[in-house]
């Protein structure tokens, strides 16, 4: 399952796309550029994640706050902000469509990434760039 690239998923998370709390298979990248993927959410309050080099045990808020992570969500993360939205595959390519016209004169707007997860986000920015 591929996930948006570090500087996309900074996007989203300055732009306003939810930041979910820790859960396992999730990707979080550091403010200094590391990729974490979310191995064990405890029940006591400790995530234990798994970076590229070895697990390390952090408090689940100091794991948010001190380390200025963002979420790198996946397509289907980002297709559930956007009800109506679709993502096929063409040509050896992602394609994130939406429909901005009515039932009778429809006014399809596509966006076109090699990775899925980052065609879904420029569809996000797209639908959202009025706020």
């Amino acid at each position: 399952m591929e996930h948006v690239i570090r500087e996309t998923a900074k996007r989203l998370a300055d732009a306003g796309f939810p930041q979910p709390a820790p859960e396992r298979g999730q990707i979080w990248y550091s403010e200094s550029g590391a990729k974490y993927r979310i191995h064990i959410n405890n029940n006591d309050g400790t995530v234990d994640y798994l970076s590229e080099s070895d697990i390390v045990y952090l408090h689940l808020c100091r794991f948010l706050e001190a380390d200025n992570c963002v979420f790198a969500p996946t397509a289907m993360d980002i297709l559930k902000e956007l009800p109506g939205c679709g993502l096929s595959f063409e040509a050896d390519t992602w394609v994130a469509y939406t429909d901005q016209g009515t039932y009778r004169d429809p006014e399809i707007v596509s966006f076109v990434h090699k990775n899925p997860a980052d065609a879904c986000a420029a569809a996000w920015f797209y639908e959202n760039k009025k706020t």
